[in-house]
């Protein structure tokens, strides 16, 4: 008799948590993706200036200049070094224990995003140099992370 009264409260907490979870998966968006983790450049001229598409380019501000994709965005993925903290930008930051490349404040990241014109629906390009500067050549490494910052919040 116990047993079937386990068994039935068991049963009973199953439903109620399938039924908590369908409910929110109706009302969150399933994940999808509408182009590629990685464009050809024949891809992005092709497809430059449709809506919803934004370019960020994560190089410096001076490889920027130097020449850029056009309609792009630059918001490079250093912008600060300190010798504890490690390197910091809108993207990452460290912190007084040492700890590198950690993920910026939801809130500031939010503001970042917004500032550079991304929404959860935008299709987002990001661009960086395979070598950014002095070694070591972490520019793909730069733009995965920034890939897998806007992943985690949600575009």
């Amino acid at each position: 008799m116990k047993r079937r009264l386990l068994m039935a409260m068991v049963s009973i907490f199953a439903l109620i948590g399938l039924l908590v979870v369908g409910a929110h998966a109706k009302q969150t968006r399933p994940p999808f993706r509408t182009i590629a983790p990685i464009v050809a450049t024949d891809w992005l001229e092709n497809n430059l200036g449709q809506e919803g598409l934004v370019v960020v380019d994560i190089r410096s501000p001076d490889q920027y200049g130097a020449g850029h994709i056009p309609g792009s965005i630059n918001e490079p993925f250093v912008t600060v070094f300190d010798p504890c903290k490690g390197p910091s930008s809108n993207w990452i930051i460290g912190s007084d224990d040492c700890l590198w490349l950690q993920v910026p404040d939801v809130n500031d990241l939010f503001i970042t995003i917004g500032n550079l014109g991304i929404s959860r629906d935008s299709r987002v390009v990001v661009v960086t140099a395979p070598n950014p500067g002095e070694p070591p050549f972490y520019g793909f490494a730069n733009a995965t992370r920034v890939a897998l910052t806007l992943i985690y919040a949600g575009v």
